[in-house]
């Protein structure tokens, strides 16, 4: 019986001490001493007895914030808000009714206090352009915000503003996983408003960097049918088949079908398929190759009769087509009359394709020489090049007037 008494007087003077030291604290606190408060909590949770009382932990929260607010120190910062942690994980075992009482008493005023301190801290940081330092603010801002949706503190479910301010340091920090973490969460809840599109083109352009195409797919749709007016997802939606110039061309195909008077995306296709047809490994399927690149090319001309560029891609469809029958014609060897006939019918073909790319270059050219000193490098070797097949054709036909002209004009091409 007195172990027992002897026990009971024991707990009681544990609970006294406890209970004074709170006491103590919370004066220290209710003064503004917070450094002599911290002093004294920092004795108190030093002592492994008090780790378990999640008074201290609400204690230090208070005391630790109060003074990060006063000195702007980030490390007294982190500290509260571990500290708000700890408080609410230690309160989650008991009743909800009689749960984190000494927060509620204040109104959770430390724990929103916590959230807005750091979220404040990095738009100062963010308006400085100091992005390091703004991403690791509104990051805590975004981990002090769960604290409070987890603990029912609040409403909201979403900090847009901060997670989208979070994502945007991210990205001028180059820190890339991370802003595609942020920006992946303002994405996925699928914010209609304009000023948000930029989100779902850096998650295409970052998924595609990851050669996740899967999700480059995912956040291209999400961009389409969010803001259909964009034009850059066709873009995007080709960059991910760059690798497989089959698949791509197959897509290209299937865009034309849905805009088949778009003339930019059949250049696209042509030019795609120009480089596929005629690759070192020719295709199975060549001769059909070529006849929908003729199509495709003649499309785009007659959709727009102004690009220089289409005419001078037909003229080296047709150098093709051209070097194939001579290579044909050349591989006749007999002697015979139906020899003679299909050399004579190689021949005719081949002169019919000399004059249709005569006229194509000759297009190709005025074109070109219209655009006087606005040419751009990449369309002089174009010009050259069309020149160069009028010379050809000039020398060919001995009109050497003309062919002086052509490599006067030539030499002007720089």
């Amino acid at each position: 019986m007195r172990k027992l008494i002897l026990s009971a007087l024991l707990v009681a003077a544990t609970s006294s001490l406890f209970a004074q030291k709170l006491e103590d604290i919370q004066n220290q606190i209710g003064k503004k001493n917070y450094s002599d408060a911290k002093v004294k909590v920092d004795a108190a949770l030093n002592d492994p007895k008090n780790q378990s009382n999640s008074d201290f932990w609400f204690a230090k929260a208070q005391v630790y914030n109060n003074l990060a607010k006063t000195n702007q120190d980030t490390t007294l910062q982190a500290e509260a808000l571990a500290a708000i942690q700890k408080y609410f994980e230690l309160e989650s075992s008991k009743e909800e009714s009689k749960r984190a009482v000494k927060s509620a008493l204040e109104g959770h005023q430390t724990a929103f206090d916590i959230y807005s301190n750091y979220f404040k801290t990095g738009v100062s940081a963010f308006q400085a352009q100091n992005w390091q330092q703004a991403y690791n603010n509104f990051s805590k801002s975004l981990t002090a915000f769960d604290l409070l949706t987890k603990n029912k503190l609040t409403n909201v479910t979403f900090d847009t503003t901060a997670v989208l301010y979070a994502g945007y340091s991210a990205q001028n920090a180059k820190l890339t996983d991370q802003a595609a973490q942020h920006y992946a969460q303002l994405a996925d809840i699928k914010i209609a408003d304009t000023s948000y599109m930029g989100i779902y083109e850096y998650l295409v352009g970052y998924y595609q960097e990851k050669k996740d195409q899967a999700n480059a797919q995912k956040y291209i749709d999400l961009g389409k049918s969010l803001f259909p007016n964009n034009p850059n997802w066709t873009a995007y939606e080709l960059q991910g088949l760059d690798g497989d110039k089959s698949k791509k061309i197959a897509k290209l195909e299937e865009m034309i079908k849905q805009n088949p008077q778009n003339a930019d995306l059949l250049m696209e296709y042509s030019v795609d398929l120009f480089n596929y047809t005629y690759a070192k490994d020719k295709p199975a399927d060549y001769e059909k190759r070529q006849e929908d690149l003729t199509n495709a090319l003649k499309k785009a001309i007659e959709l727009n009769p102004s690009y220089a560029y289409a005419y001078y891609i037909y003229t080296q469809h047709l150098s093709n087509q051209i070097y194939d029958l001579q290579q044909s014609r050349g591989a006749i060897k007999g002697t015979k009359p139906e020899d003679v006939k299909k050399k004579q019918d190689m021949d005719k073909r081949i002169d019919a394709l000399v004059e249709e790319q005569f006229k194509y270059a000759s297009t190709a050219y005025d074109l070109y020489d219209k655009m006087g000193a606005n040419i751009k490098s990449g369309e002089k070797a174009s010009f050259k090049a069309v020149t160069n097949l009028l010379i050809d054709y000039y020398t060919m036909k001995k009109q050497m007037d003309k062919v002086k002209v052509y490599e006067a004009k030539l030499d002007t091409i720089k």
